[in-house]
């Protein structure tokens, strides 16, 4: 039986793959790296070793797994083995939590940006837009690998939260203020009129679907996606209710362009309840259980299916939280007839509702939940920054 083994170092972001032929020889075959400028993935075949690097992006779980499932494939293995840590098995991937510091993989992501860039120019200024509220941007002499200078700004604070890092990734100044325009600001830096920018949108990734071969030989593209409604309770009140789940449900499919579920295809929205972020792992169970009854009746197991945006191993590194920081999670069970038609759902589920969809839907959730919730759908990743944001401005206070 050839078999994959997947390791995860538990203290650096570097995971490990080897594969094991069916005689026990063990080959490695696969090294995949989180550095400053970007996710290095080394390929070896036979003597030789392929070498490239990928901008990183909100869902970093997403991109590692997806690699190493099409090394996989590549391979023809029979099973992928997921080890984390010394030699401990587990059922799907694990990162460590190195990971999933947003901030870092921003400004890794602008940096690549810069580096990759073909243009001619003095400086070169990477900029992405990470997530809806997060952007980060790296000043680079074209000759030079080490930054002039590296930016970060959280746009969900008010005022902005401003981060500036040295060419040694010092961080030199940290402030509260409020930017009209990013890329002016960032152009204002540097003294160099010979500059350019490239930019870059890190947003819109979308789960990878399965495909599910019925006996007739039709074929669907299935998938589950996580968001999640902001919330916040004052500490002395019970937590809100959500008043009426399925006009909710059918406010958000409508501002997301999202056709119902049907036989065909389609997207099913199922809403939890508002909890605090220690409760998190507890709730979204609730909601893949439904899930899973909800596949049962369509003929599709559950276990072949991916979950975008429920990351386990981040879901479980919340040990406590605030009594007053809540979310709503929403589960999206999204349903294609063509490969096409999934990633275009997935992809307006990710990327939420128009702007003015956004008010329709926030003036929904303040009748039908509370005035202390955000009519905005984030992942996980933006409502854990954000609440941790937060939760440091009010231990200030205190």
């Amino acid at each position: 039986m050839k078999i994959l083994q997947v390791f995860s170092d538990e203290n650096e972001p570097k995971v490990l793959c080897s594969v094991v032929e069916k005689e026990g020889q063990t080959k490695d075959i696969l090294q995949i790296e989180l550095r400053d400028n970007g996710l290095h993935i080394y390929k070896r075949n036979m003597d030789d070793e392929d070498h490239y690097i990928l901008p990183p992006v909100p869902e970093i779980d997403s991109l590692v797994k997806e690699i190493i499932e099409e090394v996989a494939d590549e391979l023809s293995v029979e099973a992928i083995v997921y080890k984390y840590g010394q030699d401990n098995e587990t059922e799907d991937l694990v990162l460590a939590g190195t990971w999933h510091d947003l901030e870092k993989l921003a400004l890794a992501a602008s940096k690549h940006a810069a580096v990759s860039a073909d243009v001619e120019s003095k400086v070169i200024i990477g900029i992405v837009k990470f997530s809806n509220f997060i952007q980060a941007a790296t000043l680079l002499r074209k000759e030079d690998s080490f930054p002039i200078m590296q930016v970060f700004v959280d746009f969900s604070t008010d005022p902005h939260t401003v981060k500036l890092y040295n060419e040694m990734g010092q961080l030199i100044e940290n402030r509260r203020e409020n930017l009209d325009d990013f890329e002016e600001y960032v152009k204002g830096l540097t003294n160099e009129e010979d500059s350019v920018i490239v930019y870059r949108e890190s947003i819109g990734r979308s789960p990878s679907p399965t495909e599910v071969k019925y006996s007739n030989g039709e074929t669907k593209y299935v998938g589950v996606i996580f968001k999640y409604i902001i919330g916040f309770n004052p500490e002395d009140s019970s937590n809100p209710k959500v008043k009426n789940k399925r006009r909710l449900s059918t406010i958000i499919r409508a501002t997301t362009y999202l056709d119902r579920l049907s036989e065909g295809s389609g997207v099913e929205v199922m809403i939890g309840n508002p909890i605090t972020l220690d409760q998190l792992v507890k709730e979204t169970l609730k909601i893949k259980r439904r899930i899973r009854r909800t596949l049962s009746k369509l003929g599709i197991q559950a276990t072949d299916i991916n979950y975008f945006g429920a990351d386990e191993s981040i879901l479980k590194e919340i040990k406590d939280s605030n009594p007053w920081m809540l979310l709503v999670p929403i589960g999206f069970l999204v349903v294609g007839s063509t490969k096409k038609e999934f990633d275009e759902f997935a992809s307006r589920i990710v990327m939420g509702p128009t702007p003015d969809g956004m008010e329709i839907l926030d003036e929904e959730i303040k009748s039908n939940l509370s005035s202390m919730f955000v009519g905005y759908l984030a992942s996980l990743e933006e409502a854990l920054i954000l609440y941790n944001d937060i939760d440091e401005e009010v231990s200030k206070d205190e």
